[in-house]
């Protein structure tokens, strides 16, 4: 478990340091950037996180699509059917 742990907190800090080095590459204000990290299953962190921050929509990407998911991935066409707010999908 402890090695669980470490790993887990070691993928949570270095997703941390990769997307605040891409935040920082953007032209939007830095102060208007918010990093979130989470562990666990996609679409019950995302659509758990959008209603926590009161989202008014939601914004995903779709990669490796297959007739099963309706042309999206599976975790976007998950989010898509559980979210509470709108979701935009972006190929």
């Amino acid at each position: 478990i402890s090695d669980a742990r470490k790993m887990d907190d070691y993928m949570i800090n270095n997703s941390k340091e990769k997307l605040s080095a891409l935040a920082q590459r953007t032209a939007f204000p830095q102060d208007r950037i918010h990093l979130h990290v989470r562990s666990g299953n996609v679409r019950d962190e995302v659509t758990l996180l959008a209603d926590e921050l009161a989202a008014e929509v939601i914004i995903i990407g779709s990669r490796n699509p297959n007739i099963q998911t309706h042309l999206l991935g599976s975790d976007a066409a998950n989010i898509v059917r559980y979210a509470h707010v709108p979701v935009l999908v972006v190929r």
